[in-house]
């Protein structure tokens, strides 16, 4: 049910920087964001913004922890975001490499293992890239371990007019038990808890390969999934999106995007969604505004939904402080492959439906000295959202199943981002959540807050050695426990350290160290993750191109 009262508050944080005096700037910033990566506090984030939040991903948990060790890539540079058009694929770049290898050993017992490939010329562009990541530690629980590997192909050829047609295929398997249980009741059969994931894709684009000597820019893209599960079933899926870019006197942008997503998910009984999406709209620059106007039309199944798509950006004074608002919407497919990219201990039979959404949204941005700051509010509309609920079967494993249900979401948060002093970066992040549910009891395994904070420093020996610090932290979360009452799920602080030294340009050696505080951290109730953990290793580029 709409609160309006919520609405006007999220509009009203924004109007206070409406004080100052608007100036003329002809930098008006570009309208093509990247947003900020929520898992780790990394510094390589620190030059990102959210200028304008989107919505909320429809799991607030989904970057949160997982059980198995998350090593970060140490290869950071911290140069501004290159502007570009939205499909955009560069011919090769000088003081580039064709090659790379990252390998490292774990603690408690694992390792990954991730290497690639590229090679590029005038007309071609192919390469191969795999990887292998595992985990084993049963020392404190029977069965925490798993194993995730993979490998891609792909080719692409540049055409004399500039579109890239490319191709590629790939294959990954996720091997990982249900050590959700009692381990102080004794040891169950591994056979009953073994979960066997494997998945084939192919994906296929056709992208403006060159900068548009038009004004003109496009980009069709086609993605084909087949995954199997050993508990559970089959599901195919199928992702295509097509966009179209006109300009208008260099700057004024015409945009059209058509999507269609579809998901197939078969065993005992066979679940069908399909979701087509059409998204005009028009974005008007003036070296002191922006201003955006459109309209995201779904049609979900056989139901057609509409929801805006409007901004409208102010520059108040240089570039201290942007004022934006605007409302925009979206819909998705929960997949069965999505259900477990963010749980992996979800039930093997879980039920698939989709998810609408649509978020009016404001804030205020800008850059003061050093610092770079997005302060900003939204409100989610969400009907039919996916939520994780405990299940146990015969044996009290818990296997997650899922239930959908409406509800509106109050997100309030803030990123700074700061060089503070010569090479050295630090970035914060913090978001608050108040959930207002229709009808379901409790918001499952959504924290009322999340932030994380990161500090780097690369001025070491020449900007040879880089020492770096994390923390995330994430507030209680409302479970299902066995007795059938509710629960909460423990606050997740976890600290970590990394450092890296650089031999040359083509190797550095790298080591992460993380949850130092040795907590028992459990964002999915009943799977606690590994305590103190950490990982050494090095990365080798080679094949430098000239």
């Amino acid at each position: 049910m709409m609160n309006t009262r919520y609405i006007f508050w999220v509009i009203g944080i924004s109007l206070f920087p409406l004080f100052a005096q608007a100036q003329d700037d002809p930098d008006l910033p570009s309208d093509e964001i990247e947003a900020i990566e929520n898992y780790r506090a990394q510094i390589e984030d620190s030059d990102k913004v959210n200028l304008v939040p989107a919505i909320p991903a429809m799991d607030t948990t989904r970057s949160v922890l997982e059980y198995n060790i998350v090593p970060k890539l140490l290869d950071l540079t911290y140069d501004a975001p290159e502007l570009k058009p939205l499909d955009l694929s560069p011919r090769p770049l000088p003081a580039t490499y064709e090659g790379y290898v990252k390998a490292g050993v774990s603690f408690p017992l694992g390792g990954r293992l991730d290497a690639g490939y590229t090679r590029l010329n005038d007309k071609w562009k192919y390469g191969a890239d795999a990887y292998y990541h595992g985990m084993y530690d049963e020392s404190r629980y029977e069965h925490r371990n798993f194993t995730r590997a993979g490998a891609a192909l792909s080719l692409g050829h540049y055409f004399d007019d500039g579109p890239l047609l490319g191709a590629s295929v790939g294959y990954d398997f996720d091997n990982r038990f249900y050590y959700g249980y009692d381990h102080d009741t004794g040891s169950i059969i591994d056979l009953d808890l073994k979960q066997v994931v494997n998945r084939v894709s192919g994906k296929i684009d056709v992208v403006n390969a060159d900068v548009p000597t038009s004004d003109i820019n496009y980009g069709v893209h086609l993605d084909y999934g087949n995954t199997s599960i050993k508990l559970g079933g089959k599901e195919n899926t199928i992702l295509a999106k097509g966009n179209f870019q006109k300009y208008f006197g260099g700057k004024h942008a015409l945009d059209i995007h058509i999507t269609n997503e579809y998901s197939s998910f078969s065993n005992d009984t066979s679940q069908t969604n399909n979701i087509l999406s059409l998204t005009p709209s028009f974005t008007y620059h003036h070296p002191v505004i922006r201003a955006k106007a459109g309209a995201n039309v779904f049609l979900i199944n056989d139901q057609i939904r509409v929801a805006p798509e409007i901004e409208f950006l102010f520059k108040v004074y240089k570039d201290i402080a942007d004022f934006y608002f605007g409302w925009t919407g979206d819909a998705k497919v929960n997949s069965w492959e999505s259900q477990f990219n963010t749980n992996p201990f979800i039930y093997g039979e879980t039920r698939i439906e989709n998810t609408f959404s649509s978020t009016p949204f404001g804030g205020v941005r800008g850059e003061a000295g050093k610092f770079k700051y997005d302060i900003y509010g939204k409100y989610s509309f969400i009907e039919n959202e996916l939520f994780f609920l405990s299940n146990y079967d015969a044996n009290s494993v818990n296997q997650f199943n899922t239930i959908y249900g409406d509800l509106n979401i109050l997100n309030i948060g803030t990123n700074i981002n700061s060089e503070v002093i010569e090479n050295l970066f630090a970035s914060f992040r913090f978001d608050y959540f108040n959930y207002n549910l229709d009808n379901v009891q409790v918001a499952f395994n959504k924290p009322e807050f999340s932030g994380n904070l990161g500090v780097n420093y690369q001025g070491l020996l020449s900007g040879k050695l880089g020492l770096g610090a994390g923390l995330i932290f994430q507030g209680k979360t409302p479970n299902l426990l066995i007795s059938g009452d509710f629960g909460e799920n423990p606050a997740i602080i976890d600290l970590g350290l990394d450092a890296s030294y650089r031999m040359n340009d083509g190797v550095k050696f790298f080591l992460d160290l993380n949850n130092l505080m040795n907590r028992v951290n459990a964002p999915w109730h009943t799977y606690p993750t590994v305590g103190f953990n950490g990982t050494v290793g090095v990365l080798v580029k080679f094949g430098k191109r000239e």
